[in-house]
């Protein structure tokens, strides 16, 4: 599944959700309202690393940025199903 980065307008928190492509987020995971509002990822890792950062250092980082965040997906995935 993959990873959707969200913005609360209501309580001014950012976080990311795992759905399905086909599927959004109705309303915030933290104070409930229902303006939400879908962040691209590519925006996130453009400023996290900072903007005058090289690109092939932006998607380096990135990559190890998910595959740490798949590992902790799988872990949790794997609590579930014991």
């Amino acid at each position: 599944m993959p990873k959707y980065y969200y913005r609360c307008d209501g309580c001014t928190k950012t976080y990311y959700v795992w759905h399905g492509m086909t599927e959004k987020l109705e309303e915030c995971t933290e104070c409930s309202s229902d303006s939400v509002v879908r962040i691209p990822s590519i925006i996130l890792a453009t400023t996290s690393v900072g903007s005058k950062a090289k690109a092939g250092t932006v998607v380096k980082q990135k990559i190890e940025d998910t595959k740490r965040e798949i590992e902790e997906y799988k872990k949790e995935l794997s609590k579930e199903h014991k």
